[in-house]
C-alpha cells in the first residue's frame, strides 16, 4: 500500500512543480530540479512520474516543430492536470508546497536562460571543434551561430560564456544586422 500512496504523492508533486514554474520546461530541467539541485524524487522516479503523467494527460509535451539534433521537447500542466492537483494539493504537506515555490521563484530565471540558451560543440574530422550556440523562444529556433575554434579549451570557453552573454550578444548582433 506504501508504494502506491508514494507513486501517488510523486505524481502530484511533479504536477505541483509544473505549476510553480508557470512555464513549460523540459525534462532536463525538472530532473535538474527534483533530483539533482534538491532530493525531492530519485531521477527514476521522476521520469516515470512524468511518463504516467502525460500517459493521463496531465502534462502535455510541446515537441519542436522544426527536426533539430539536440531534440529537446518542452512539458507542461494541463488543465487536466491542474483539476488533479486541485484535487489532491493538501496531499504535499504546505513546508514542502512553500519551499518548493520559493525555490524557483529564486531560481526561476536561471532556470528559463537555460531552456533558452543552449550551446554544444563536436570534433571536426580534422582536430578542430565546431561549436553552436543557439537561442530559443520556447521550442522555435531564433539563432544558430556556429563558430569554428581550433581548441577544445576554446570551445568549452565559448559554451559557458555563451549561457551568461546570449542575449547581450543576441541584441548586439541584431542592432548590428538591422542598422545596416
Amino acid at each position: 500500500m506504501q508504494n502506491t500512496e508514494d507513486n501517488v504523492y510523486t505524481k502530484i508533486l511533479i504536477l505541483y512543480i509544473f505549476d510553480a514554474f508557470g512555464f513549460p520546461v523540459t525534462e532536463e530541467t525538472l530532473l535538474d530540479f527534483t533530483s539533482v539541485n534538491h532530493n525531492y524524487i530519485s531521477s527514476l522516479l521522476c521520469k516515470s512520474a512524468l511518463e504516467d503523467n502525460k500517459g493521463h494527460e496531465y502534462i502535455r509535451e510541446i515537441k519542436p516543430t522544426m527536426p533539430r539534433r539536440d531534440k529537446f521537447s518542452l512539458f507542461e500542466l494541463t488543465e487536466k492536470g491542474r483539476q488533479c492537483l486541485d484535487c489532491f494539493f493538501d496531499k504535499i504537506p504546505k513546508s514542502v508546497r512553500s519551499e518548493i515555490m520559493q525555490l524557483i521563484q529564486r531560481d526561476q530565471h536561471n532556470y528559463k536562460r537555460l531552456q533558452e540558451y543552449r550551446a554544444e560543440y563536436s570534433k571536426n574530422p580534422d582536430g578542430s571543434f565546431c561549436v553552436s550556440l543557439k537561442i530559443y523562444d520556447g521550442i522555435i529556433l531564433l539563432s544558430d551561430l556556429k563558430i569554428r575554434v581550433d581548441k577544445q579549451a576554446t570551445a568549452t570557453s565559448l559554451k559557458n560564456s555563451w549561457l551568461v552573454n546570449a542575449p547581450i550578444i543576441y541584441q548586439k548582433i541584431n542592432e548590428l544586422i538591422y542598422d545596416f
